[in-house]
C-alpha cells in the first residue's frame, strides 16, 4: 500500500497535467486570424532551407525564389529562350553574347535595375571561391562587363551554342547583396518578400511596380505542412487553396494554368497567373473545392467540423482523460 501522505501530491500532479493538456487543446482549437480572401494559400511538404537564390539547392527554396526574383532569360511556351530582364540577347560572334536589358525595372526597395546588378550577379557565380551551385554552369565564361547602364557583354572562352539556356535559371540579385541577403531578399519579381517564419510559412505581398504588371491579388502565403494527412485536411476545409507534392495516394492531377485561374478566384496578371506558374504545369497539385477536381474523396467528418484543430483537440482530450483517471486511481494502486 502506498503512503497516504503522497496522495495530495499525486492529485496535484494529475490536476496540473490535466490543466496543461486542456490549455494546449484549447490553443489548438482556437482559430488563427483569417487569411484575407484575396491571398492565395499554398501548402507544401518541405520548408525552404536557404532563401538566398545564389545558394538555394532545394526545390522548396527555388519555388519561393521564382516568385521574388527574375532571370535574364526564360523559356517561352514553345520552349524557345526569350528575354525577361533582358529585352534581347545578341550574338555578334562565336565568343560574344550581348544582353540588352529591359528599362524601367525596379527592385523591391525602389532602386533602378541596371547592368551593374547583372555584372555583380554573374561575377559572383564566376568567383573561384563561390559555393553557388550555378558556378559550374558558367565555366565557359571568360568575363562579364557592363558596356553601359543597360548593356552587358558576356565573353566566352570557347564557343558554346547553348549559352542562352544557361541564362534561364540563375536569378539576378542587386549589386552589393551580402552574406545576409537571405534575410532581406530584394528582387525584381512580382512578389515582395515579407517574412519567413522558419518551418511554418513564407509570406509574400504583391509588388505594385512590377514591370510586367502588378499581381491582381493580395499576396501569397506558402504554408509548410509536412504531414500528408494534415495537408489533405487543410485543403478540404479550404484553409489551403493549392497543395504541392501531395502524397501519391491522394487524388492528384496536373492542373493547367488557365484551369487553375478559373477556379481559384484571386487572380494576377498573366502570364504570372496566381504565382503557381512554376508549380501547376510541372508538379502535382492537390484538389480543393475552390479549384475543383474529378472524383474528390468524401471524408464526411470534415464536413461536420472535425478538421485539423478538432483532431488535435480530440487527441489531447483523450490524453487528458487518461491523465485524470490515472491520478484518481493512483491512490489504490499497489
Amino acid at each position: 500500500m502506498r503512503n497516504g501522505k503522497d496522495e495530495p501530491m499525486r492529485m496535484r500532479w494529475a490536476l496540473g497535467i490535466a490543466l496543461w493538456a486542456l490549455s494546449i487543446a484549447l490553443t489548438a482549437c482556437a482559430s488563427d486570424p483569417s487569411t484575407p480572401p484575396g491571398v492565395l494559400v499554398v501548402g507544401v511538404r518541405q520548408a525552404p532551407n536557404n532563401l538566398d537564390p545564389r545558394f538555394a539547392t532545394d526545390l522548396a527554396s527555388q519555388r519561393v525564389n521564382q516568385l521574388i526574383f527574375n532571370s535574364l532569360m526564360d523559356f517561352a511556351p514553345d520552349l524557345r529562350v526569350t528575354g525577361v530582364l533582358a529585352e534581347r540577347l545578341d550574338h555578334p560572334d562565336a565568343l560574344t553574347y550581348i544582353a540588352v536589358l529591359r528599362r524601367g525595372v525596379k527592385w523591391h526597395d525602389g532602386r533602378d535595375f541596371t547592368a551593374r546588378d547583372v555584372v555583380y550577379t554573374y561575377n559572383g557565380y564566376l568567383d573561384p571561391k563561390s559555393t553557388s551551385p550555378f558556378r559550374g554552369a558558367f565555366r565557359m565564361v571568360q568575363s562579364v562587363r557592363a558596356v553601359d547602364d543597360f548593356t552587358v557583354e558576356f565573353k566566352l572562352k570557347t564557343p558554346f551554342a547553348a549559352f542562352p539556356i544557361q541564362l534561364v535559371t540563375p536569378p539576378v540579385i542587386p549589386d552589393g547583396a551580402g552574406a545576409d541577403f537571405n534575410r532581406t531578399l530584394i528582387g525584381t519579381g512580382p512578389y515582395r518578400f515579407v517574412r519567413y517564419d522558419v518551418d511554418d510559412k513564407v509570406v509574400l505581398e504583391p509588388f505594385p511596380q512590377y514591370f510586367d504588371g502588378a499581381p491582381r491579388n493580395d499576396g501569397i502565403v506558402i504554408r509548410v505542412i509536412p504531414d500528408d494527412t494534415m495537408r489533405g485536411l487543410e485543403i478540404r476545409k479550404r484553409a489551403v487553396d493549392v497543395v504541392i507534392d501531395q502524397r501519391p495516394a491522394a487524388p492528384v492531377r496536373k492542373i493547367g494554368v488557365a484551369e487553375l485561374l478559373d477556379g481559384i478566384g484571386p487572380q494576377v496578371h498573366p502570364p504570372l497567373t496566381t504565382g503557381v506558374r512554376h508549380f501547376a504545369p510541372v508538379f502535382g497539385v492537390g484538389w480543393s473545392e475552390r479549384i475543383g477536381t474529378d472524383d474528390p474523396p468524401e471524408p464526411q467528418q470534415l464536413e461536420t467540423g472535425t478538421g485539423t484543430r478538432w483532431i488535435a483537440l480530440r487527441r489531447l482530450l483523450v490524453q487528458l482523460v487518461f491523465v485524470v483517471l490515472d491520478g484518481l486511481l493512483y491512490r489504490t494502486d499497489h
